[in-house]
């Protein structure tokens, strides 16, 4: 699991995004606390959304 203060995951949002494409859980911090957990969905639901969107 990784962690990334709330101004540190601003400025590295689309680094974030692919390491929960990875499959890593993402915690995000405020004040040096924590405050949310970013997982990803089961791989094959979000490839499927992918997939239909591209057919559209």
């Amino acid at each position: 699991m990784l962690k990334f203060d709330s101004h540190e995951a601003k400025l590295n949002f689309s680094k974030i995004m692919i390491q929960i494409a990875n499959g890593k859980e993402i915690i995000i911090t405020r004040a040096g606390q924590d405050f949310a957990i970013i997982t990803p969905l089961k791989k094959s639901l979000s490839h499927k959304s992918q997939d239909e969107t591209k057919a559209k």
